[in-house]
């Protein structure tokens, strides 16, 4: 999910061999499928209109636009932490891409174990649903999997197990999304990558603050609300790399 460019599915043609090769095989996991009310219609008219009341809601004064302020407030307070947190995962992701020109065939490999992981989970079917109801299962997606689960939870304990993971995940990520691989593709999806990495960065900056506060004496409580803070702006940057990335896919790709 997190950066990953999805393509238009291409129509199937008919194999001329009786005894089709099998490409990749993989399970199907139940519990990380996508919910079938995702791909309706309707769902995507739903968060169209749920991602304009709450830009609405960001342009008066209302308790979203508040958050907003107090996240902005809270980056300028800790400018220094910020700054080394995106020199230092933006650089991970740098160094993957990097080193993806001298392993290219090693590099492609990566980049199909998450085509699978990708077509596994039912992402695939999303692309031929429309804009809107591929913008929502986009945002579905990196806001569960990605800022949820593998974003906020491990923050919660003292920062330290997101900000290893995301070392780890932002180096693998760049080796995979590498424009050795991707082409003049990476231009048009930049932008995606951006706006997601910055989201799983903004929630790891907020780990480190909750380390740096707890272990400051401020306390734990004062901790997690810088760490809900950068968890609710770095929704609204998925919210952004959603809509971006679903047009993307739709008429740029």
């Amino acid at each position: 999910g997190e950066g990953w460019k999805r393509r238009k599915p291409k129509k199937r043609e008919r194999s001329k061999n009786p005894h089709p090769e099998a490409k990749r095989v993989y399970f199907r996991p139940e519990g990380l499928a996508l919910p079938g009310y995702l791909l309706n219609p309707a769902s995507g008219w739903g968060f169209l209109l749920l991602s304009l009341f709450f830009g609405f809601l960001l342009f008066q004064p209302s308790p979203f636009r508040a958050w907003l302020l107090e996240a902005l407030a809270l980056l300028r307070a800790y400018r220094g932490l910020y700054l080394f947190t995106n020199l230092f995962l933006y650089g991970l992701f740098a160094l993957g891409s990097l080193l993806a020109y001298g392993m290219p065939e090693m590099a492609r490999a990566v980049q199909a174990l998450f085509g699978g992981a990708l077509e596994a989970i039912g992402l695939e079917e999303a692309t031929g649903k429309g804009i809107l109801v591929l913008a929502g299962v986009i945002f579905h997606w990196n806001f569960g999997q990605g800022l949820f689960l593998t974003g906020l939870l491990p923050a919660l304990l003292l920062g330290v197990p997101v900000f290893l993971l995301n070392a780890l995940r932002y180096l693998v990520f760049g080796f995979a999304l590498s424009p050795a691989l991707l082409g003049a593709a990476f231009l048009v999806h930049l932008p995606t990558l951006l706006l997601e990495l910055q989201a799983y960065i903004l929630v790891t900056f907020g780990g480190l603050v909750l380390l740096a506060k707890t272990a400051g004496g401020e306390g734990y409580r004062k901790g997690l609300r810088a760490l809900l803070l950068t968890f609710y702006l770095g929704a609204l940057f998925l919210l952004l790399a959603a809509w971006y990335e679903a047009w993307e896919v739709s008429v740029l790709l």
